[in-house]
């Protein structure tokens, strides 16, 4: 996982790099080990009363895209609202540990991202591979952002900045100039206007947007999930004791423009995701699904590390290579063949924490990073 964003400034005795993160590497900040602490002890438990350590936490929503199709307008007011609820949940939400409190409450991050991608790119009758496809998801996810930051900026003036904000971290917006934002906007969006607001008023969240894999949500909200591609066009997934029928949001009226993880060359995918990533602050946990007879690893793994080098990729989730033997493009359930990989993280400096979670695998760098990052 690297960040490179100008916000991790604030880390600055460990070089200002994300180094702990969630399970599914789409939210992540700094972490400090605890060198000093106070405890409490009773019959029942033992508590942390003061320390000096930081975890990281994560509060995340994801926005329904095809919600508006038919009501563009109201995306501003759901930007607000989403940006809003998650703020206030710092302060009325509990976390198990007094680390993870004290680091949301001095940075106040927060994680806004999407689900319905594909219903959202269906519609439109757009592929993920097409460059029409790429302006389309870029201009939503670039919106999404924008008016983000400006509700966050909004309660800034209501509630103030985060307690740690610092005017001198904020020269770039997004890792960029807010010339620059201004010249790549999909959307002709006045990010420099943005960036005179942040330096008039602050900001309230140190980091906004993260798009996490939503599974179980979008089925829940009955749309796709997250930002990639659909498993399969027919298929069931199991929750607890009962077995869910998913069907795409769209499949009537527009089955052929839903193509499967396992149908597009993940290199496209890759590179779907570095234009989303512009306007992302955080991370897009990001699905890497392999079918042999068209993807080349070789390929797969020169475009991360180009990402990379780019600084157009903050993370990779884990990789999904579906067997010779399956019966359809389905990841669980239809009796194909897949090999999930562990969860892949680069770091870019010595860190102490791996985000991969539970059996998962970081990549470890060290302090003198060379030059060539090699898989």
């Amino acid at each position: 996982m690297l960040n490179f964003s100008n916000y991790m400034k604030y880390d600055k005795e460990n070089g200002g790099i994300s180094k702990c993160g969630n399970l599914c590497v789409e939210s992540f900040s700094f972490s400090k080990l605890a060198t000093e602490w106070e405890e409490k002890s009773t019959l029942d438990k033992r508590e942390t009363t003061k320390t000096n350590g930081r975890y990281h936490s994560c509060s995340l929503v994801s926005i329904s895209l095809p919600k508006f199709i038919e009501h563009p307008e109201k995306l501003p007011e759901v930007c607000y609202y989403a940006t809003l609820m998650l703020d206030k949940s710092i302060d009325i939400g509990e976390m198990p540990v007094l680390e993870a409190k004290l680091s949301s409450q001095e940075i106040r991050n927060i994680g806004i991202g999407k689900v319905g991608m594909a219903d959202y790119m269906a519609y439109n009758k757009v592929m993920f591979d097409s460059e029409d496809g790429l302006h389309l998801a870029e201009s939503i996810t670039e919106l999404i952002s924008y008016h983000c930051y400006k509700a966050s900026i909004s309660l800034a003036k209501e509630f103030g900045p985060y307690p740690a904000f610092k005017r001198e971290n904020y020269q770039k917006i997004l890792g960029r100039d807010p010339e620059e934002l201004n010249k790549l906007s999909p959307n002709g969006l006045d990010w420099v206007g943005l960036h005179s607001d942040i330096m008039r008023y602050g900001i309230r969240n140190m980091l906004i947007n993260a798009d996490a894999p939503n599974t179980t949500t979008g089925i829940m909200m009955g749309a796709s999930p997250s930002i990639l591609p659909i498993h399969n066009k027919d298929m069931s997934q199991t929750l607890s004791d009962m077995v869910v029928t998913i069907l795409p949001m769209f499949i009537k009226e527009r089955y052929w423009y839903y193509k499967t993880r396992f149908q597009y060359n993940p290199v496209d995918i890759i590179r779907f995701v570095r234009r989303l990533q512009r306007w992302v602050d955080t991370g897009i946990s990001m699905e890497i699904d392999i079918d042999p007879d068209i993807a080349n690893i070789g390929d797969i793994s020169k475009e991360i590390i180009d990402a990379f080098r780019a600084k157009e990729l903050n993370a990779v989730y884990y990789s999904l290579t579906i067997g010779k033997k399956s019966l359809n493009h389905s990841t669980a359930g239809s009796g194909g063949h897949a090999a999930i990989s562990p969860s892949l993280v680069i770091y870019h400096t010595s860190l102490n924490h791996s985000t991969a979670g539970s059996g998962g695998h970081g990549w470890y760098g060290r302090e003198d990073v060379p030059e060539k990052i090699s898989l």
